[in-house]
């Protein structure tokens, strides 16, 4: 569930990047935007507050990105943040069947490289390391 803090810090997090030269044609970064994925034939969407994928196929000429489904449109997403969530029971639990939660479908599904929910760091790489700020 959104607050009313995370569009500004998404929006400050897209600013860095775009100041600083960083977002390309051929990279997707947005916030609160659908990402896509299909379990035992069913879809399962979840929309991260901010996301970033390094690469990805251009959309078709006059059509705006609605959504994004990995490997099929591009690479895997690199970071995913869920800013100031909710608690672990609900928004991003590691619960492994469907609907499945945030961090288990960021982690397991998508295996996005480094995500972040509320203070709470982690990364798909073998040797994850948990940070609390």
């Amino acid at each position: 569930m959104e607050n009313i803090d995370q569009p500004l810090l998404a929006a400050a997090l897209r600013e860095s990047l775009e100041l600083a030269g960083f977002i390309l044609a051929s990279r997707l970064i947005a916030a609160n935007f659908g990402m896509y994925a299909k379990v035992n034939d069913k879809k399962i969407v979840k929309a991260p507050n901010w996301v970033y994928v390094p690469s990805v196929l251009p959309a078709e000429s006059g059509e705006i990105r609605r959504s994004y489904t990995p490997n099929a449109e591009g690479k895997a997403p690199a970071v995913a943040i869920e800013l100031l969530s909710d608690y672990e029971e609900f928004e991003f639990s590691v619960k492994p069947t469907y609907s499945y939660g945030k961090w288990q479908f960021y982690e397991r599904m998508l295996q996005v490289l480094v995500g972040s929910i509320s203070v709470l760091l982690y990364s798909a790489v073998p040797d994850r390391v948990f940070i609390h700020n």
